[in-house]
Order: structure tokens, then sequence, then C-alpha cells
């Protein structure tokens, strides 16, 4: 049974609509039983088609772009693995260019608006789900932008909360209808494309949990990319996933979210399932292409860690990154609260459901990395 939520949190403030073009609003309509409320339908039929022009326009400026070539990092990850904190310590090396926030969420016209938005407003907030900092020129997780432009995505179930289960069963676009996976790709193309002509063709760093379970696809339209899978202790994963989604409902959601037992039995069942589309997709991949970092040890050894990565991908002059790295205000370096951990029966739960995970990755069954 979903857990109701009091009628005025239904009532959204307009900047807690996302950005959507007309087509991605269309494709939510018909998708889902979201409330036709005025504020929604004026997002729709209003705002939504001057965002498809502005895409349009952007898309025509760009033009069309080859993927092959593209130089790309991967930061895989299922939800609350650290993977935002290794993304922004590679995006301090400005030989690399990365989705920041503000593209991220208005992707429609970034390429032309970027720079003078965010120079006249960089304020810096906080993560509703783990209070870390974060502006408009942060890097952000590209998966907003796919969503932003009609892509279908997992992130669908934040805005329709009670369908959360059902919406991550879309993150892989092989698994779509022919004509979802053709404007996934599509989406996916024009918003890499336009990343590159904004950052003058740098190699990219991306970053988004979603990725984990796509990376057949994304081999097969960036044949060059490499990949860095980021693991984290089972029980923080759990309990963390749950306060995310939380969080991001309560601000994105227009349907009553789903109550604790049945959130707490789609982690279980989707962390496995991200994992067997995530070695699928790896499978072949040599070292010189794929990185595995425990988020225990990069927060104890940002440095060294970061260090090692590059050495392993290949990748020069680790120390003209060094100093970028110590001026940053890193928390890596600073001790972290204890995260949060799942109720005694759902920890046995955890233990019983992912002791693949435990093993595959260092861990013993208490969570502690083996070393």
């Amino acid at each position: 049974m979903n857990m109701m939520r009091p009628l005025p949190e239904f009532r959204k403030p307009a900047a807690s609509y996302l950005n959507l073009t007309a087509s991605a609003w269309s494709g939510l309509l018909r998708a889902w039983d979201l409330p036709r409320t005025r504020a929604l339908l004026r997002q729709a039929y209003l705002l939504g088609p001057l965002r498809s022009l502005a895409a349009w326009f952007q898309s025509l400026v760009v033009g069309r772009a080859d993927l092959a070539d593209v130089d790309v990092i991967f930061v895989l990850g299922f939800w609350r693995s650290g993977t935002t904190l290794l993304h922004e310590l590679l995006a301090a090396d400005d030989r690399f260019s990365y989705p920041s926030s503000y593209a991220c969420f208005h992707p429609h016209h970034f390429l032309f608006t970027e720079k003078i938005a965010t120079a006249r407003n960089n304020a810096v907030t906080r993560r509703p789900q783990d209070q870390m900092t974060t502006g408009w020129r942060t890097p952000q997780e590209d998966e907003f932008a796919l969503l932003c432009l009609g892509a279908r995505s997992p992130y669908e179930g934040l805005i329709a909360a009670g369908e959360f289960g059902s919406a991550l069963k879309l993150a892989d676009p092989d698994e779509l209808g022919e004509r979802d996976r053709q404007r996934w790709v599509r989406a996916f193309g024009r918003f890499i494309a336009t990343l590159r002509r904004a950052n003058g063709g740098r190699p990219l760093v991306l970053k988004s949990p979603p990725h984990s379970y796509r990376v057949r696809a994304l081999r097969r339209l960036l044949p060059k990319a490499r990949f860095v899978v980021m693991v984290r202790n089972p029980f923080d994963i759990f309990e963390s996933m749950m306060k995310t989604y939380r969080a991001f409902t309560l601000h994105y959601g227009l349907t009553p979210a789903l109550a604790n037992r049945e959130l707490r039995e789609i982690i279980l069942e989707e962390r496995l399932r991200c994992e067997e589309k995530l070695q699928l997709g790896l499978s072949g991949l040599g070292k010189d292409r794929l990185a595995i970092i425990r988020y225990e040890d990069l927060t104890a050894e940002p440095l060294g860690t970061v260090e090692n990565l590059y050495r392993q991908f290949g990748l020069p002059d680790f120390e003209k990154v060094r100093p970028k790295l110590l001026q940053r205000n890193i928390r890596a370096g600073r001790p972290a609260r204890p995260a949060a951990q799942p109720p005694p029966q759902w920890r046995d739960r955890v233990k019983a459901d992912w002791s693949i995970l435990f093993s595959r990755y260092g861990y013993d069954l208490e969570g502690l990395p083996l070393h």
C-alpha cells in the first residue's frame, strides 16, 4: 500500500518542476497517471513547447556529431556508491570537461545561456539527500538532461513517485521499444555533441547511476569509452538509497510515494539487476578501460586513489592535477558522518540477498573492507 502524502505537496511551485520539453511531458502523461493540475498543464503545454523550440534550434546549430571518436570516462555505480565524489575529483583536471548542473537542468539552450546565467548566479546550495554542496557550475548527472529532453529514464519514477519500481525498468535503452530506443539514442547523442561543442572537444567525464544498466549500449555508441565502477559498503548503500528517494520525490514527486517496506524490496531487487547488467556490459574490457574503486579507499586516500586511476588508464601528468586537488575543499579528506544503517531484519536480508556483492567487491558480512 502506498503511503499518502499531504495534499499541499502536490501543489508544486514552478521551481519544483523539472525543465521538460513538450515531448518529455507528453511521454510522462501517457505513461503515468499524473494529476492534471493547472500548474502541470502550464508546464506541459506552454513552457514545454518553448523548451522544445530551444532544443531544436540548439541541435540545428551544433549539427550531427560522430560519437565514435569521443574520448569519455564514465563513472558508474549504484546510487549512493560515491560516484559524485569521484566525478568531482576527476573534474578538477581542466583537461577534462563535464556536464554542469546548469547544462543538465537546461539542456535545451545551455550552449547559448550557460556562461551568462552562471556569471550572474552561481549560488552554492546543499543536496537534499546528503547535504553535499552543489551549484550551477558543479558536475551533475547527465541523466537529468536526458529526462528533460524526452528520453525514457528511470528518473520518471521521481515524478511518478509511486511507480518508482516500474520506472527503473526504463534504465536500459536496449529494453525499450524501438521508437523509445531511437529517441533515447538521439537525445543522448545530441547532448554529448553539444557538450563537446561547448567545451572545445575536450575529453568528457560523465556520471549517472543509470548508466550502470546500459554499458552495452554506451560501448556501441562510444567505442573508446573507459569505465570506473564505484562500490561501497552494501549496508550504507541500502539505507542511503531510501533517504535519496524520499528527498527527491518530496521535491519532484507528483503522486504519492512508496511505503518503506515496498521501497526496500525494490532496492534489494534492483541492486542485483543493476549488477547483472553491469557485469554483462563490462565483459571483455581490459584494465586500461575498466577500474573498480571502493568508496572507503577513495575517502581514506583521495589523492592516492585518483593517482592510481591515472596510472591504470595511462592518463598523463597527474602531478599537474595534484595541486588543484589539494587546493579544493575536498570532502574526501574530512571525517564523514556514519551512514544510517538498515533495521536488523533488513540488515539480515541485505546479507542474504546481496552476498555476491560482499564477496565480489571485498567486504566482510559486516560491511567492512577486506584488505
